[in-house]
């Protein structure tokens, strides 16, 4: 797996500005409006700017979004390119690559609510967790496959959401401290998708508690195609 780094500043904005939370996404599955789903991060935050940090990990297969990034990436934002087709494979580049004491990990087809750095980051220091998993907000949808997923997800989001349960990693939105993703040894990416559960088993087994943040909202496009 090859990587590389690009970076956008600008004289007002040093590369080396404090970061405390990094919006770490690919470009993998953009579905249908990944620019407004990425801007709801980077310009539609009640947080302070210069505390957030984007990075988009891309790997040259989405070209046409790629190439319109700098519409809404803002300087000290950054696109990182990994040549490898795993998904969490560049999940865990991104990561790795990342300057914020906390990782938000999300995809670009999920928009964001105003506040949903701050509640995450609220609920996750008031508990004293090593992080939290935002809430997905029921939707509207035309597509009966898109239908199917949103009522998937929530059934199951109904089980794992409850108190005192660990399995709370979840691609679409969640926030957690680097320094307990690194000590665990982060993905196995090898696993895949299945690589959600399993981080969030080794952050649990080595006492890192994550949480359920319900206000920090989150609006999921689903798809509308069973490919």
């Amino acid at each position: 797996m090859k990587t590389q780094s690009s970076e956008r500043a600008s004289a007002s904005h040093s590369l080396s500005y404090p970061v405390k939370i990094s919006v770490v996404t690919t470009l993998l599955y953009p579905r249908e409006r990944p620019l407004e789903c990425l801007r709801s991060w980077t310009h539609g935050q009640d947080f302070p700017p210069d505390d957030i940090e984007m990075i988009v990990v891309i790997n040259g297969r989405r070209r046409h979004w790629e190439n319109r990034l700098p519409e809404v990436l803002r300087p000290g934002d950054r696109t990182l390119y990994c040549n490898d087709s795993n998904e969490m494979a560049l999940y865990d580049a991104g990561i790795r690559a990342a300057r914020g004491e906390w990782i938000l990990m999300t995809e670009p087809h999920v928009t964001a609510e105003p506040d949903c750095i701050r509640q995450l980051l609220d609920h996750s220091q008031a508990e004293e967790l090593a992080g939290a998993c935002a809430r997905t907000m029921p939707c509207d949808e035309r597509s009966p496959v898109a239908r199917m997923e949103a009522r998937m997800y929530l059934e199951s989001a109904a089980a794992w959401s409850r108190p005192g349960e660990w399995r709370l990693i979840t691609k679409r939105g969640v926030m957690f401290r680097k320094d307990a993703y690194l000590s665990v040894g982060g993905f196995d990416t090898d696993q895949l998708r299945f690589a959600e559960t399993t981080l969030a088993a080794k952050l649990h087994q080595a006492g890192y508690p994550l949480g359920y943040a319900e206000a920090a909202r989150i609006h999921h496009q689903n798809s509308t195609s069973l490919g």
